[in-house]
């Protein structure tokens, strides 16, 4: 019996023993969070004062994703640029009329290997932006690489 009590003894002490040493190294794969576009907008005439959109749709060319779905007094967005292609075309709907606009962004997607738990985390560039000027005036890059930090990639201006 005297046996018995030390070999269930022994087995809980393994146990949290285990335990322990299984969560002593969680991996923390934060810093492979997808990395975004960063988009804000801005009035033509005044360029330091923002602008605020009533509802914004944004969709990708070419597919049937809605990225952004009526988004409501919008002032700015964050937006993912395509990972296996080097540009994104994004199309911008707005409420108060049928005209859209085209944007379209060339960027070098660039894989960091960040270890084997977490895998691989993307770095992109913008290289190029072009646009159709059916209700926007123009678009100035501020901020080539895109990020987690919120930090203002491009300038829409209305």
């Amino acid at each position: 019996m005297k046996k018995l009590t030390h070999f269930f003894i022994f087995g809980m002490l393994a146990l949290v023993i285990i335990q322990l040493v299984s969560c002593a190294e969680e991996t923390d794969c934060s810093m492979t969070a997808r990395k975004m576009m960063n988009a804000g907008f801005y009035k033509k005439l005044n360029m330091a004062q923002k602008d605020t959109l009533d509802t914004l749709t944004v969709t990708a060319l070419g597919t049937d994703s809605i990225i952004i779905n009526k988004d409501a007094k919008v002032s700015g967005e964050s937006l993912p640029l395509n990972w296996t292609a080097d540009s994104t075309a994004l199309i911008f709907h707005y409420t108060n009329t049928t005209k859209k606009d085209t944007i379209k962004i060339w960027h070098t997607n660039t894989p960091i290997f960040v270890s084997m738990e977490c895998g691989y985390s993307m770095t992109q560039t913008i290289s190029k932006v072009s646009y159709t000027k059916h209700v926007l005036d123009s678009i100035n890059v501020a901020y080539k690489l895109a990020n987690v930090d919120a930090i203002q990639n491009i300038r829409i201006y209305y």
